[in-house]
């Protein structure tokens, strides 16, 4: 995409310093838009991961509930 961008200034008389610096510039422009768009979802897999966890830690402890009684008993 960077090529086509590039050659598209290009051809619209810009320099080639002028034309890097566009291209670089929509490159940070959709690395910000993609990096907001994935907060959400970044945040619902943060969540997701906890409970699944938790939940492990439970089953554990439920697991090992009985050897824990069998040796303190």
């Amino acid at each position: 995409m960077h090529i086509a961008l590039f050659k598209a200034l290009k051809s619209l008389n810009l320099s080639d310093d002028q034309a890097t610096e566009v291209v670089k510039a929509f490159e940070e422009y959709l690395a910000v838009k993609i990096k907001e768009a994935n907060a959400g979802v970044e945040a619902q897999l943060k969540a997701q991961t906890w409970v699944i966890a938790s939940v492990g830690f439970i089953l554990a402890a439920i697991g090992l509930a009985p050897a824990f009684l069998k040796l303190f008993s």
